[in-house]
């Protein structure tokens, strides 16, 4: 079986699922109660305030009947989910579902911790885990996690935010998975609308629609229909989509286009197999002289720095350029001597100069993160504000500023280049990941 996308002409390049077995997926027609709301649930709010998103009871029926089909080896009678998302958010409420409507057992986590997940992977003789890449990256590095204490183990699905590519393959080795895929979702579209078939090898993707989903990448500007390998906005459309937001109708008409599609504020492209790279949020990608910049392609290259922990690369206002990249580092403790100016060198001639870090670098104790693993550029944006504010000089330590400490830069700013624009990164790969994460509640989304 394959799973392809129709492609060609701007009219004709949908992208949807053209496997056999989608053909024969038909979505149950309800109405009456089953139309009705069943479940409310928040988006994250990443980029914006949260809002409250109905899911119908015939929504919850197909998702789940979607992510049955064989083609996705879905979990077996009497095998066992390991589930440490949080069931108040949808991730965690559909996996929760589609091990009971499949036979299986959900064995729950209070709280995350690595360690205790490999224990419980042990003893309950675990066959399936639903994680976010936080926790995918934890596992990556916790001495017990290795083949023997997940060798019952035949599959891990991800979603929530992008994972990283040497993060899923250092975990695919030192675990011996033969299954680890990616999945892509929002509250707003029902929960998760693509998977790769099962042992497909494509983990930088998010995969394919799941059957009778509709994924269209549209031009930030023509709205015309992308071409394969074409950096664009995705909207999906699918018979499990919101029917709106809760009490708030205009929200509900903003976010739908006249066809019908959910504008989901990702930035995405495909390639010519229909398989689906979701790469940044919209509101997230940096403006610089009219090209966009996407910061997932500039923390590629700062991750693979072995004094780099962890990062993010936001836009920062510039009176020439609209907007320059500017980074917050998180310095690994076998780096503390790390400094501004050797991470902007080290990004220097790896990428296009104008994406260079004119911006600056700033190192902080911790990179702000939703509990699904998004960073919240929001909240790193807020200490440009503050330092306005506090009328402080560029790129000087700001006043109690929540643990983010800027590091001292050389204020030279590179002639600027033009570009067509964003296209695909090389890679979403890093060479080194953050340490564990502290145990702690979590939750899942998109």
């Amino acid at each position: 079986m394959s799973e392809t996308a129709t492609s060609g002409k701007h009219e004709s390049a949908i992208i949807e699922n053209g496997s056999e077995a989608a053909s024969d997926f038909t979505a149950p027609v309800a109405t009456g109660p089953a139309q009705q709301p069943c479940m409310i649930f928040f988006t994250s709010g990443t980029t914006g305030l949260p809002k409250a998103a109905e899911i119908t009871r015939r929504s919850l029926i197909i998702n789940l009947q979607q992510m049955s089909i064989p083609v996705y080896g879905p979990i077996q009678p009497k095998e066992k989910l390991l589930l440490p998302l949080s069931i108040s958010h949808l991730f965690g409420v559909i996996s929760a579902y589609y091990a009971l409507v499949n036979g299986g057992t959900v064995v729950t986590m209070a709280k995350f911790d690595a360690k205790h997940m490999v224990e419980l992977a042990m003893d309950h003789k675990i066959a399936c885990m639903h994680l976010t890449p936080p926790m995918l990256q934890a596992l990556a590095y916790e001495s017990s996690a290795n083949a023997e204490s997940f060798m019952t183990v035949r599959s891990i699905i991800v979603g929530g935010a992008p994972l990283d590519a040497n993060i899923a393959s250092l975990c695919k080795k030192k675990m011996a998975l033969r299954d680890l895929r990616q999945t892509y979702g929002m509250t707003e579209l029902g929960g998760l609308c693509t998977l790769s078939h099962i042992e497909c090898g494509k983990v930088e993707s998010v995969g394919v629609p799941l059957p009778g989903m509709l994924f269209k990448i549209v031009h930030w500007e023509t709205k015309l229909l992308c071409q394969p390998n074409q950096i664009g906005q995705l909207l999906v459309m699918g018979p499990q989509t919101m029917p709106c937001y809760y009490k708030n109708p205009k929200a509900t008409t903003e976010v739908m286009d006249n066809q019908g599609f959910v504008k989901t504020g990702d930035a995405a492209f495909y390639d010519e197999n229909g398989y689906v790279y979701v790469l940044d949020r919209i509101k997230d990608i940096i403006k610089h002289k009219g090209t966009l910049i996407c910061p997932s392609e500039v923390e590629l290259i700062l991750r693979a720095h072995p004094g780099i922990d962890d990062c993010a690369v936001v836009g920062r206002q510039d009176h020439v350029s609209g907007e320059v990249p500017a980074a917050f580092v998180v310095k690994s403790a076998s780096h503390p001597l790390l400094s501004s100016a050797e991470v902007r060198q080290y990004v220097s001639g790896k990428i296009a100069t104008f994406k260079e870090l004119r911006g600056g670098v700033f190192f902080i104790s911790e990179i702000p993160r939703s509990s699904c693993g998004k960073v919240l550029r929001r909240h790193l944006r807020q200490f440009w504000d503050r330092e306005r504010t506090n009328s402080k000089a560029d790129e000087k330590p700001a006043a109690k500023s929540g643990g983010i400490a800027a590091a001292k830069s050389d204020g030279k700013r590179p002639s600027l280049t033009s570009s067509t624009g964003p296209k695909p990164p090389a890679g979403r790969g890093r060479a080194k990941a953050s340490p564990s994460p502290k145990p702690g509640p979590t939750r899942a989304k998109k």
